[in-house]
């Protein structure tokens, strides 16, 4: 009897020692225990992409409890960094920061990615806040006075932005378009390229995002903003839309991993970004770079990246920036 008993208890205690090894090994357990090491973050441009990713990602580390260690990869509007997303292992491990450039860029020239279907929507934490830009010992105190000078002068006059195919990109050519101005664009790798350019007196205007700590220290002087209101910080910078011109296109800035990722590992990772979105580390560094937060959980953050791909599709045809195929 003992004998049988010891049997019964043997058997049971190797089965117990599979059924573990099956648990550790399951998605299940593995999305439970998310993560195990740092978590990359790929920043698809300098300037306010790259600082407010590495705060977001610093604040995010606490409540996963790893770090996430950003990395800059900027490069073709976003294209370089995301397609490392797109084609790395559906673990949770590797993140990007996902704009509206990578979807613009698709539609004028491709993409080794379709946006729609190789990334997961994790959230968006902020929107681009774009203005059009000139030194301020120069000519032009307003919009009127620079869109009017490109008529008269069509092609002596350049500026720069954050690449080509960047929203920047497309909010000033969408107001050469409207107004039937020409000026030539010279696409620089992120916002304090195309700063330079301006501020080396290269160009003659910019169009680019984290411009306001230049405005305030009157180095360079806004002749429109890229907003639904007037910032309050800049009340005598009329707005692109009260002109005439409308709001850019899908300004938006979010968190997104490669398709296939569990829900367990997503839900994890919207919660600890989320998280660190209303953590002092990011909220306090927004406010000295005077830059708003702007938050849409992980179901919205993907209708917006789905629509905004084909509004952005819709704006780069009738801009005529649709590449020819060799």
């Amino acid at each position: 009897m003992r004998k049988k008993n010891y049997y019964i208890l043997t058997t049971l205690l190797v089965l117990g020692f599979f059924v573990a090894i099956l648990l550790v090994n399951s998605p299940v357990f593995a999305a439970e225990k998310f993560p195990k090491k740092p978590i990359t973050l790929y920043a698809t441009f300098t300037g306010i992409t790259e600082l407010s990713g590495r705060l977001l990602a610093k604040a995010a580390g606490k409540y996963l409890e790893q770090p996430v260690v950003l990395v800059p990869k900027s490069g073709s509007a976003g294209i370089i960094a995301m397609n490392a997303v797109a084609k790395s292992k559906p673990d949770g491990y590797t993140l990007g920061i996902l704009t509206g450039a990578q979807s613009s860029v698709s539609h004028m020239r491709g993409a080794p990615f379709n946006v729609l279907k190789d990334f997961t929507p994790i959230m968006q934490f902020i929107d681009y806040r774009f203005a059009i830009l000139v030194k301020s010992d120069s000519p032009f105190k307003n919009l009127d006075q620079f869109i009017e000078y490109c008529k008269k002068n069509p092609g002596k006059v350049s500026y720069s932005t954050g690449g080509r195919g960047a929203i920047s990109h497309l909010c000033m050519a969408k107001i050469l378009h409207k107004s039937g101005a020409k000026a030539n664009v010279v696409p620089c790798k992120g916002a304090p390229n195309a700063l330079t350019k301006l501020l080396g007196g290269h160009v003659t205007a910019s169009s680019i995002c984290f411009w306001e700590p230049y405005v305030k220290e009157g180095k360079l002087r806004a002749l429109a903003v890229f907003l639904e209101n007037r910032s309050p910080d800049f009340p005598d910078v009329p707005t692109a839309k009260e002109l005439g011109y409308g709001m850019p296109p899908a300004p938006y800035v979010g968190i997104a991993g490669p398709a296939g990722l569990s829900e367990k590992v997503a839900k994890k990772l919207e919660y600890a970004f989320t998280k660190g979105l209303n953590d002092s580390v990011f909220k306090d560094g927004m406010k000295r770079v005077l830059m708003e937060i702007n938050y849409k959980n992980s179901k919205d953050f993907k209708k917006l990246v789905n629509s905004s791909y084909y509004e952005l599709q819709q704006v780069v045809k009738e801009l005529g920036l649709v590449m020819k195929k060799k």
